[in-house]
């Protein structure tokens, strides 16, 4: 909130604020870390860290199923989108109407 008041030979300004604390089922709980640990142990899973973000790109060598061929598959929801925004535009200037009257007259 910003107010300003005063006249034009001393205006005077004042800034404030203020927020909303976090939900406290937000806030991270005592045990958290534990059983973070004791899930990703039973699962074959592994627990990272903020300290090494770039560890969530690397490739468990214990794992006998590692990854080997990745196969793109961007075109497919391009494709899709694409042809959803084609028919939304066609939708908008009523091309399906006139594709009917042309057939329609011929």
């Amino acid at each position: 909130i910003d107010l300003s008041y005063g006249n034009e030979n001393s205006p005077q300004s004042v800034t404030t604020g203020f927020s909303v604390p976090a939900s406290p089922e937000l806030k991270p709980s005592a045990g958290a870390t534990e059983l973070l640990m004791s899930i990703a142990e039973r699962t074959g899973g592994r627990v990272l860290t903020l300290e090494n973000p770039s560890a969530v790109f690397d490739v468990p060598s214990t794992s006998s199923s590692s990854v080997r061929q990745f196969t793109p598959i961007w075109w497919i929801p391009l494709l899709a989108a694409l042809g959803l925004f084609l028919t939304e535009i066609a939708i908008r200037y009523q091309f399906f109407s006139q594709l009917r009257r042309l057939r329609s007259v011929a």
